[in-house]
């Protein structure tokens, strides 16, 4: 807004700034232009006087020899003879004025007038004055004065009528120039709106335009969030009440199959907390995918099961089909594919009221993608897809967010999603997304030396369980609940490899990683073991030496991946 606001005030500078310089010349020319018109008007009127005045002087002078005899009247006459015979000069001084060696005010016509044949005025005016500089008045000198008043008249009204010429073209020059000036001002309004006030007003449209999106582009993003926060919590009742079900059953029947559908359970909360994290970077389509090796019967079943409690009581068939070895290790996103299964498997249930949901799970010939087909027999859904902006009574109308967040995942992952209708009724929904196979873990035969860990974690819990799944690795532990005492630790005892959480009392763990490197000199693997997934911490973590992450809760998985990332086992 700064900046339209600055840009404003420079346009509008820039146009008062024109139009100012516009009317300053214009004022300047018409002052030039009235000046010549008042000195026009000066010379017309005193070409004027010649006239009247040739004549008078010629009276004079016929007078002054009639009344010769009476000498109180003579002296009159010679008195006024004087004044006329001196104006007379001085009027043709002033036309004849010259700068710089030239005439001011004689045009060519002027020019020829008074100083070539026939007219000659020049030396007639000044042969005039010569008869009355003679001093000799007599009834002869009064009758060629009278006769060269007579030429003299006739000529200087040739100079005044081309003086009013003169005049007349000033004038019409002016009436001109007011013209062009008139005309100037138009061009220039007619400019400075083209090219500084319609784009102000442009810019200051679309800025308004740009604000108004932003706007819708909020209250969207608000609504979204309003409805992923809606939608969450039914996604995180699902997982929570098949591990609440699934625990009432253990305490009756004690069966450890119970046991392992908690745990799946668990794990599939696990993953819509992670979703929760990850909504706002999925929605800027910031999304990290993450490629490791993994079982892939568990991930399937990590999806799937949660949702087992539901259909039983809906009594819905849940059915699975997998082509494949119930062993196969795959490396693709696994968190984000059984995410996306679960979502689909979850809305198909929500909308079958009887029949079943079958989910296939195959590889294509190539053995490159896995293939997944959900299929049920619920309600279908109308137009063309889903995903299409027409949402309302679709058979997805109670997933409007969990379906766009699938395609965002998979165009992440560099999958693909498609609807179909059921032959007879219901919906068919195909995922198919890249995959490589991975020598399974039975085969792989991983020999583990003895290792040691040293544990930071301030969570006496957390750190119990955490320890737990180390010994798995032939890593003998030891736990420290802060980074100072890890440092102090680390000065006089040597470990294979350092496990450390972030958000520690005392000393956290950035604090403890920065001195272990800085201070100690110390190149042993860091590994952080952190429930905080902000990409800004882990990044902040590892530029201050950390060289793997794992993110709570932890799985023996991922804690076999960080230890091949650092080396320790193959």
């Amino acid at each position: 807004m700064r900046n339209i606001i600055k840009s404003m005030r420079s346009r509008y500078f820039i146009a008062v700034l024109v139009m100012g310089v516009l009317v300053t010349l214009a004022a300047a020319a018409m002052q030039y232009l009235l000046q010549q018109k008042q000195e026009d008007a000066e010379l017309i009127n005193r070409a004027g006087m010649q006239r009247m005045l040739a004549q008078k002087i010629a009276l004079h002078v016929n007078q002054i020899v009639f009344y010769k005899k009476e000498q109180k009247l003579t002296q009159i006459l010679f008195t006024e003879l004087d004044k006329s015979v001196r104006v007379f000069s001085a009027n043709h001084q002033m036309i004849l004025g010259e700068k710089e060696g030239e005439y001011v005010f004689l045009s060519e016509a002027l020019m020829t007038l008074y100083f070539d044949a026939p007219a000659n005025l020049n030396k007639r005016s000044l042969d005039f004055l010569a008869l009355y500089d003679s001093k000799t008045f007599n009834a002869e000198v009064a009758i060629k004065m009278a006769n060269e008043a007579q030429v003299l008249l006739f000529y200087q009204q040739q100079a005044v009528q081309l003086f009013e010429q003169g005049a007349n073209r000033k004038v019409a020059l002016t009436r001109l120039f007011e013209f062009v000036f008139w005309v100037s001002a138009i061009v220039v309004l007619w400019l400075e709106v083209v090219f500084i006030f319609k784009p102000m007003e442009k810019k200051v449209r679309d800025t308004i335009d740009s604000l108004e999106l932003q706007k819708q582009e909020t209250q969207h993003a608000l609504t979204m969030k309003t409805h992923f926060l809606a939608r969450a919590s039914h996604e995180l009742r699902t997982p929570l009440q098949a591990i609440l079900g699934f625990l009432n059953l253990y305490r009756q029947d004690g069966a450890q199959s119970q046991l392992t559908q908690v745990e799946v359970s668990a794990k599939q909360l696990v993953n819509q907390l992670n979703a929760i994290q990850e909504f706002s970077r999925w929605e800027q389509g910031d999304i990290q995918v993450s490629v490791v090796p993994d079982d892939l019967t568990q991930t399937l079943m990590q999806a799937i099961s949660p949702h087992e409690y539901e259909a039983q009581r809906k009594k819905i068939a849940l059915e699975t089909e997998f082509s494949f070895s119930t062993s196969l290790v795959i490396a693709c996103d696994h968190e984000h594919l059984a995410w996306i299964i679960g979502q689909l498997v979850d809305n198909a249930i929500k909308f079958t009221e009887q029949g079943s949901v079958l989910i296939e799970v195959y590889l294509d010939e190539t053995q490159t993608y896995l293939q997944i087909a959900v299929k049920d027999t619920g309600c279908g859904f109308s137009g063309v897809s889903p995903l299409s902006s027409n949402m309302t009574e679709t058979h997805f109308q109670g997933l409007q967010l969990g379906l766009v967040r699938c395609k965002w995942l998979l165009d992440a992952m560099g999958g693909d999603i498609e609807f179909e209708k059921g032959l007879s009724s219901g919906t068919v929904v195909r995922v198919k997304t890249p995959i490589y196979l991975v020598q399974s873990r039975r085969e792989q035969h991983c020999q583990l030396r003895p290792l040691t860990g040293l544990l930071v974690e301030d969570n006496p819990l957390n750190a119990k369980i955490i320890k737990k799944v180390l010994e798995t690795f032939s890593i003998t532990v030891k736990h420290v609940e802060h980074g100072l005492a890890a440092v102090d630790d680390l000065s006089t005892h040597h470990y294979d490899v350092i496990f450390m959480d972030l958000n520690m009392p005392v000393m956290d763990g950035f604090q403890a990683i920065e001195y272990i490197r800085q201070t100690l000199g110390l190149s042993e693997p860091i590994i952080v073991v952190t429930a905080n997934s902000e990409p800004v911490e882990l990044n902040r973590a590892k530029a201050l030496g950390a060289d793997v992450t794992i993110l709570k809760p932890l799985r023996k998985e991922s804690v076999r991946t960080a230890l091949e990332h650092v080396g320790l086992i193959q």
